[in-house]
């Protein structure tokens, strides 16, 4: 395992592998680095993991998360417009 400092070209993996999910383990054997290791570098870079979109069931309809808020956003920017006069 290495223990040298991070490089740009791993730092770029771990920014496109991490968000997608791909497990501490294969992204430990492809940097050759442990699976704390690269916990903590992640932590260092500020990733998050991308989270699956929830089903929402409203009135017997299943939306996803992302057209639910899309129309509660769109529903937001009708009453602002009505409260400020436009």
């Amino acid at each position: 395992m290495k223990t040298s400092k991070w490089t740009e070209e791993e730092n770029n993996y771990l920014k496109e592998a991490y968000p997608k999910g791909i497990c501490l383990g294969e992204m430990s054997k492809h940097l050759d680095r442990s699976a704390r290791a690269i916990r903590i570098q992640v932590n260092n870079l500020g990733l998050k993991k991308k989270r699956a979109a929830k089903v929402v069931i409203l009135d017997d309809n299943p939306l996803s998360i992302a057209s639910y808020l899309e129309e509660y956003d769109d529903k937001l920017t009708v009453n602002r417009q009505k409260s400020e006069g436009t």
